[in-house]
């Protein structure tokens, strides 16, 4: 029943923001890093980035009608919302890093370092 209702709100749902994960991941320089719904985050989260490397094939469950996607910093405990309609986005509940977005986190990280140097 809660599927059928779901897949009919489809629209109104938050999914994870892969790519403003990212931005905050950079921005921030998080180093070890939980995805997951904020208002049931013990049985949601996973890690999504440890020792500053990305993790993949880790459960998280990253989509809800009514929880926010979030970010947990596991060094200060802040939590960043982080997350866009789900019909505003090719991402799902299921996703997780692609190629893409581990070029994109390369990136961004590469970037960042050069501009700390100059």
């Amino acid at each position: 029943m809660l599927g059928d209702i779901f897949r009919k709100k489809k629209d109104f749902s938050k999914t994870f923001d892969w790519d403003k994960a990212i931005d905050i991941i950079v921005k921030n320089d998080l180093k070890t890093v939980q995805a997951g719904l904020e208002e049931d985050f013990p049985d949601t989260q996973g890690y999504i980035l440890m020792d500053g490397e990305p993790v993949t094939e880790q459960y998280h469950f990253l989509e809800s009608l009514w929880a926010t996607p979030v970010l947990l910093d596991t060094d200060t405990g802040e939590f960043y919302p982080c997350w866009v309609y789900s019909n505003m986005t090719n991402y799902n509940a299921d996703s997780d890093w692609t190629k893409e977005l581990w070029d994109k986190f390369d990136k961004l990280k590469n970037e960042k370092k050069e501009e700390n140097l100059n």
